[in-house]
């Protein structure tokens, strides 16, 4: 391991940051992904710095296979636009750009800064640095050199299985609460612990959530579908009581049913299918979004049984059912659309307590 120091404002000589060769992390260039490195090489190669940074490092390190890369840069979203030529430029909050390779598209973002006076302010690397989650995600690999560099000791978080905050408690899930989401889902996915004093502010912050664009909130709860662990992470969630605030239809029918009977009859099968959807994202490379918006929902969808002896469950009734459910998530109609079809043809005639969700 190799130390990188600087100087303080009165002058004095301090450690930076640790930097982590490849004898002592054992990432070499062949676990990146080949857009992942192109893109960081090219850069590079013009003289831009450019690192792979966030859940793919942590995975890497944690011996597990990534699913995305992301790069990082002090390019600006539009010089990187330039350099390739099939790109574009995503975001309103803070830019970034999209790179679009053959089997996969890429998300290439610049250094932000500490500033929130306004949106898409850029920053250094250092600045980058602080606005992360969490140390075990501020952790940047370099393909050139194949080294990792580590500002804020999350080598050794990761070592002791810990998830430590970068920004203060009080801050970072009022400044952003999506980061609630995510919280859990890394403690879910690495199994590291949530400190007590973490899981009260999140049972605090929680309600922040209504306040967030339902277009985020949507992409979460793909990302966590997709994870291949969205059982643990919404048995976190619904403990926390997280739910109510991110699906408050499903939180309010696994919750408060009208029999206790009747509520864990819908927390079995629901948790039943996300172990199951977690299964199929382990054996397959893509589930399709309408597959797991059926497991999802498909377990508080009317039973004939319950609807009188009436048999026929129409398309119309089915898709706004779909929609009413996941409100005030936005799920793309197309999507919707497909898990409709999912259904009906999995039961031509009503929806069964046996049908399944794939």
């Amino acid at each position: 391991m190799l130390i990188r120091y600087g100087k303080s404002q009165s002058g004095k000589r301090i450690k930076v940051a640790e930097i982590y060769t490849l004898q002592d992390h054992r990432i070499g260039r062949e676990k990146i992904d080949k857009g992942a490195l192109f893109i960081a090489d090219r850069l590079n190669a013009v003289g831009y710095k450019a690192y792979i940074v966030g859940g793919a490092v942590r995975d890497l390190l944690l011996e597990k296979k990534p699913k995305d890369f992301d790069v990082v840069t002090n390019a600006t979203p539009e010089t990187i636009r330039k350099l390739f030529r099939r790109s574009r430029i995503v975001g309103n909050r803070f830019q970034l750009v999209h790179v679009y390779l053959p089997d996969k598209v890429i998300e290439v973002s610049t250094f932000r800064s500490g500033s929130m006076a306004e949106n898409n302010y850029y920053g250094t690397l250092k600045e980058d640095v602080s606005r992360r989650d969490f140390t075990v995600n501020a952790l940047y690999y370099c393909p050139c050199k194949q080294q990792i560099l580590d500002f804020k000791s999350g080598m050794k978080d990761l070592r002791e299985r810990r998830l430590r905050l970068i920004l203060p408690l009080e801050r970072v899930f009022v400044e952003d609460p999506v980061r609630i989401l995510r919280a859990v889902k890394y403690a879910a996915i690495t199994g590291f612990r949530l400190p007590g004093k973490y899981r009260r502010r999140i049972r605090k912050d929680a309600k922040r959530l209504e306040n967030c664009p339902s277009s985020r909130l949507t992409e979460e709860l793909f990302k966590i579908l997709e994870s291949g662990s969205s059982y643990r992470i919404f048995e976190m969630i619904y403990r926390l009581e997280v739910l109510r605030y991110l699906l408050p239809s499903i939180y309010s029918l696994l919750k408060f049913s009208k029999s206790d009977a009747e509520g864990t009859a819908y927390q079995r099968k629901w948790f039943k299918n996300l172990k199951e959807l977690d299964r199929r994202v382990g054996k397959s490379k893509e589930v399709k979004r309408s597959s797991m918006i059926v497991a999802m929902v498909l377990p508080f969808l009317s039973l004939p049984e319950q609807r009188g002896g009436l048999r026929e469950v129409y398309y119309t009734e089915l898709f706004y059912g779909i929609k009413s459910i996941l409100k005030p998530l936005t799920p793309p109609n197309r999507d919707v659309d497909e898990a409709v079809k999912i259904i009906l043809k999995n039961s031509p005639d009503s929806v069964t307590e046996k049908l399944t969700p794939f």
